[in-house]
């Protein structure tokens, strides 16, 4: 009796935690939401889900883009003028 009820109380979490994952993916997928696997800045391991709409995973390529633009275009000035 004592493992049916230690059996089932390990199952509910799980259930619910799957329950919730589908309902995730139906969300994000009503919403438009985009899920990326995005590398850790200082580990060559880790990674970080980013979930975002489109629009700003746009938004965030040109925020990207430009501030490497002018990163290369800025010139160095070794006075500090």
């Amino acid at each position: 009796m004592k493992k049916a009820v230690l059996l089932g109380l390990a199952l509910i979490p799980g259930i619910a935690l799957a329950a919730n994952a589908s309902g995730d993916k139906q969300d994000k997928k009503r919403t438009g939401m985009i899920c990326r696997e995005v590398d850790t800045t200082g580990s060559r391991l880790e990674t970080q889900r980013v979930c975002m709409t489109r629009e700003q995973w746009e938004q965030q390529r040109r925020d990207a883009r430009q501030a490497t633009e002018q990163a290369q275009t800025r010139q160095w000035n070794p006075k500090g003028d």
